[in-house]
């Protein structure tokens, strides 16, 4: 998965009991963007939907059509969108994390020495945005990440199905042209940006990008079962709990 830079520590899948029991027997469930456009631009459901998910979404933009060279258009836009079908086919698997820099830059110190130092979060606190939603009352907590994710790898191999893995990236005015580059150097790419706005979800994708479906038809990748490694948590207990991590210095 090589877009994975950041080690994840633990993973975290949202929703209902019934899903996760699913997904704890190695089920994995996926759609496509065009899906998460439908959400919102159909239902308003702005919490999972996402309107310009998979697309490249642009602001007070200046545009040129050319054709054989010659200039044949000049315009001015508020707003554009750029979107690839094929991309917008193509099955992901969403889930939330907390990674090692998350704990280094958000975790607070409770204890230093030579040796170690311990972190703690305050899950609540971490993940304050996930718990202003509504469309979960359980969560599944994945404890062996490195696990998980090469069962994930291994069953993709074993398949020839096309694998890409990582971190989503957030976007503003700020890092467009950042956005822009990474877009056409790949277009798949397009699935690991968002607007800022989704920045609380602390989201990571697998994408499946030799695969398509339409946005009717979920996808279901069997990794086999996951049971032994992760714990299905009630809503009101997850916010309850705080994680201690012990980062090792020597």
């Amino acid at each position: 998965m090589e877009k994975i830079k950041d080690t994840y520590m633990l993973i975290f899948k949202f929703g209902e009991k019934e899903n996760l029991e699913k997904l704890k027997k190695g089920s994995l469930y996926f759609r496509n963007t065009e899906y998460f456009n439908k959400c919102e631009e159909d239902d308003g459901d702005t919490k999972r939907g996402d309107k310009v998910d998979g697309k490249c979404s642009l602001e007070d933009c200046e545009w040129t059509y050319k054709k054989d060279g010659k200039v044949i258009l000049l315009g001015k836009s508020k707003s554009a969108t750029i979107t690839d079908k094929e991309v917008n086919q193509i099955p992901i698997f969403c889930f939330s994390s907390i990674k090692l820099s998350d704990v280094i830059n958000e975790g607070q110190v409770v204890s230093e020495n030579e040796d170690n130092i311990i972190y703690n979060i305050k899950l609540k606190d971490f993940f304050k945005d996930v718990f202003k939603e509504d469309y979960w009352n359980h969560v599944l907590m994945i404890k062996d990440a490195a696990k998980f994710i090469d069962k994930v790898k291994n069953e993709c191999k074993s398949r020839n199905i096309g694998l890409m893995g990582g971190i989503v990236n957030y976007y503003n005015n700020s890092n467009l042209y950042e956005r822009m580059n990474d877009i056409k150097d790949e277009s798949a790419n397009a699935l690991f940006w968002k607007h800022e706005s989704y920045k609380g979800q602390r989201e990571s994708r697998v994408v499946l990008s030799n695969q398509a479906i339409n946005k009717d038809e979920p996808y279901f990748l069997e990794i086999g079962d996951i049971s032994n490694y992760c714990k299905i948590i009630k809503r009101e207990e997850l916010a309850e709990m705080d994680l201690k991590f012990v980062l090792h210095i020597k």
